[in-house]
């Protein structure tokens, strides 16, 4: 078992710098060869900035100004995760990466007076017919109480892609109880990162999405979550929760998508569809743990 190695930021790192890092960095190993590192990030005494989380609330349509939304610890924990991921220990280059499942529990709701204190670190790697997945776990502290934690689950793609089975086909889909529309700008993808502090090209314009590949910008995946969440939780974010996601087809902007949803006893599955064809964008369940 590898002893854990942990990095102690004394005050949040410059993302400028962490992007140029990440932009350069290249695989160390072949792919089968791989071993993750045992290793961490802490950033200790953490202030919230009132103006950024009052965008937020905003972009992503909180309502509850009171308390942080439950997405929010991780929007500013972006500088722990990227100074963990471009660390030279860590042997993958972070452009191809592709979040696959997010998982947030919140415990208790989180003031905006608060000082939190963040850790963050990586675990569970494991090979799937698509290539290695591995997790970023986050956990935030206050006063030396664990009030709020996530799980990230990131691949990083096989360069030869194996002959797995496929997914099979979906069959006819069950009926939700809820939708709504949204109708999603063209500038949704810069609106989320001046919030977000995340500035992947991909998002940010139809020229710079066309150079990695993509016809038009894509959504944020944790705008989408962030979007749904604030639809379900509205009135109700101090509430205790857990919220697990799926990612599946990208939202290329601008675009309209559907809310839909049904709910039973303290349970809500939810999903994110493309309003022209139905297809899935996000899959997830939200349930109550009070």
């Amino acid at each position: 078992m590898q002893q854990q190695e942990s990095i102690i930021l004394s005050r949040e790192p410059s993302l400028p710098g962490l992007f140029a890092k990440a932009a350069f960095k290249r695989p160390q190993k072949q792919q089968s060869d791989l071993q993750l590192p045992a290793l961490s990030v802490t950033m200790r005494g953490v202030k919230i900035n009132h103006e950024r989380l009052r965008q937020y609330h905003k972009v992503c349509g909180f309502q509850d100004t009171q308390v942080l939304p439950p997405t929010y610890p991780q929007i500013m924990a972006f500088g722990p995760y990227m100074r963990l991921l471009t660390d030279q220990r860590f042997p993958l280059p972070l452009i191809g990466l592709v979040h696959l499942r997010n998982e947030i529990t919140q415990y208790r709701p989180i003031l905006p007076e608060e000082v939190l204190d963040f850790e963050c670190s990586l675990a569970g790697q494991h090979q799937s017919d698509k290539g290695l997945e591995f997790d970023i776990l986050t956990k935030v502290y206050i006063a030396g109480r664990l009030v709020w934690e996530n799980t990230a689950t990131l691949l990083h793609r096989n360069r030869k892609r194996s002959g797995g089975k496929r997914e099979p086909k979906e069959q006819q889909r069950q009926a939700f109880e809820h939708r709504l529309f949204w109708q999603l700008p063209e500038n949704l993808g810069r609106q989320y990162a001046q919030v977000s502090g995340d500035y992947n090209l991909i998002h940010l314009h139809l020229l710079t999405a066309r150079f990695f590949g993509f016809k038009q910008p894509i959504a944020h995946g944790l705008w989408s979550k962030a979007r749904c969440i604030a639809q379900l939780t509205a009135n109700q974010a101090r509430r205790p929760l857990r919220v697990k996601v799926s990612f599946k087809l990208p939202i290329f902007l601008p675009g309209a998508v559907d809310m839909v949803w049904r709910e039973q006893d303290k349970r809500c599955e939810f999903e994110l569809v493309s309003h022209k064809d139905g297809k899935p964008h996000l899959e997830g369940l939200l349930e109550w743990l009070d």
